[in-house]
């Protein structure tokens, strides 16, 4: 496999993003929402309850679908997003956050080789620490760490380590064919 060619790198890397962000989405959707479920204390139950009885709400937006709608208030024309708008939105950020990420990753990959080292897992542990952990809660989109349960902690960083996984892996293909 060629290294050093930076264009190709970044290329690969948006799609390798775009499919880790798939396999991180499905995740989510799947084996991790069992997971979570499994390892919530009662505690964690209760606490979800009291929030839903003073929100009214079952589902509430996701981060992505927050950042979309914030996206939208500070553009030209702007306003609040409707649910259905909120929901596109959110998969436009997701996708393009995971896609921006490849794009570094791959970059970054053609620079210096040993980025891949752990088949991606280091850099989706430093994704989820720097994300999850740091930038959500300063912004207001999620709760500090100490106010999240510890089976949050767990799936979601288990999402980023497939996000990651799922990258490195079709990065590496992507390269090996061209």
């Amino acid at each position: 496999m060629e290294t050093g060619n930076i264009w190709k790198g970044v290329a690969v890397g948006a799609v390798s993003g775009l499919l880790g962000s798939w396999a991180m989405l499905l995740f989510s959707k799947g084996i991790g929402r069992t997971l979570l479920d499994t390892l919530k204390s009662e505690d964690d139950r209760a606490w979800e309850q009291r929030r839903q009885e003073r929100d009214g709400a079952d589902n509430p937006d996701s981060v992505t679908m927050q950042a979309a709608d914030a996206f939208a208030a500070y553009a030209p024309g702007s306003r609040r997003l409707r649910l259905e708008e909120r929901k596109q939105g959110g998969a436009l950020v997701h996708y393009g956050f995971g896609m921006a990420m490849g794009m570094a990753y791959g970059g970054l990959a053609e620079i210096e080789p040993r980025i891949g080292a752990g088949v991606g897992v280091p850099f989706g542990t430093i994704l989820w620490a720097s994300t999850d952990l740091l930038s959500l809660p300063a912004v207001g989109f999620a709760k500090w760490p100490k106010d999240e349960p510890a089976a949050a902690h767990i799936t979601h960083w288990m999402a980023h380590v497939i996000f990651a996984l799922g990258m490195e892996a079709t990065r590496r293909a992507g390269r090996r064919l061209w």
